[in-house]
């Protein structure tokens, strides 16, 4: 038996790790066990803290032990390491586009000021993800009416995401918007009218006009019609509170001219001042 090398407290501490993570990689082979001295004590040769080194150095890329244990697994894992860095790319910028989003929903706060800016913050939606899969491609959306969406299908999302019936209940509602891509073509043009009264005054004609569009809408548009039509909680105590939370997070997103296309489309209550 030879007694030298490095004992496992001399190694890990040249290594830049401790024992513990020492005996783990051996434990996942991802280093050989070493030789014993005389003593029965593990001796560390040079060779094993390099190899430590290499699977630190991939472990600070972003690497699992699991994939350092094949691309350090001999010439198969050579051959196999471009497409474990290429997934690690990928993961590596969804992770990038997701600090970009939060970054820029922290100015945006910092723009609007006020706890009201909370409220406007970006929403992630599954049932927004699904409705947009079934748009056709190309269709482009005015981005406040996507995030407004965004908002709106969130609370539903975080309320009854889990439910079944309210599942299937969107999953019947994309299903309609791939069947008729021509009124989701004519929902956008109420929408894009939506929007340009952000700025307008209550007593713009357009107010009046859209708001009388979008009634009729709800008769003759496929999709406004079902969705108008939708049961999303059977239970009237939740649905009355749903109702409410989707009318607090809409009049916090709009302005007094839409709030009042809302309600004389009677897709929103008449506020006081419209009675």
């Amino acid at each position: 038996m030879d007694d030298t090398g490095l004992t496992i407290g001399q190694a890990a501490r040249l290594a830049g790790v401790s024992a513990k993570a020492l005996r783990h990689y051996q434990r996942l082979g991802l280093i050989a066990e070493p030789a014993r001295g005389a003593n029965g004590y593990r001796r560390f040769r040079p060779a094993d803290l390099l190899r430590v080194r290499r699977i630190r150095r991939l472990q600070a890329l972003g690497l699992s032990l699991a994939q350092i244990g094949v691309v350090l697994g001999g010439p198969e894992g050579e051959r196999a390491l471009p497409a474990v860095l290429a997934e690690l790319r990928a993961e590596l910028d969804a992770q990038i586009a997701a600090l970009q989003e939060r970054r820029a929903a922290v100015d945006q706060m910092l723009a609007d000021g006020g706890a009201g800016a909370i409220d406007r913050l970006p929403a992630s939606s599954p049932t927004m993800r699904l409705l947009e899969a079934q748009v056709e491609p190309g269709l482009a959306v005015d981005p406040w009416l996507r995030a407004a969406d965004q908002q709106l299908f969130d609370v539903l999302d975080t309320a009854l995401g889990a439910d079944p019936v309210y599942q299937a209940r969107m999953a019947e509602l994309a299903g309609l918007i791939a069947a008729h891509p021509a009124d989701y073509r004519a929902l956008l043009a109420l929408g894009e009218r939506l929007v340009a009264l952000a700025t307008a005054d209550r007593g713009d004609p357009e107010v009046a006009a859209l708001a009388a569009d979008l009634r009729a809408a709800r008769d003759t548009n496929t999709l406004l019609a079902a969705a108008g039509a939708l049961e999303i909680a059977a239970d009237p105590a939740v649905a009355g509170a749903l109702g409410d939370m989707l009318g607090a997070t809409a009049a916090g997103l709009t302005s007094p001219a839409q709030r009042r296309v809302l309600a004389l489309a009677g897709i929103a209550p008449l506020e006081e001042a419209d009675g």
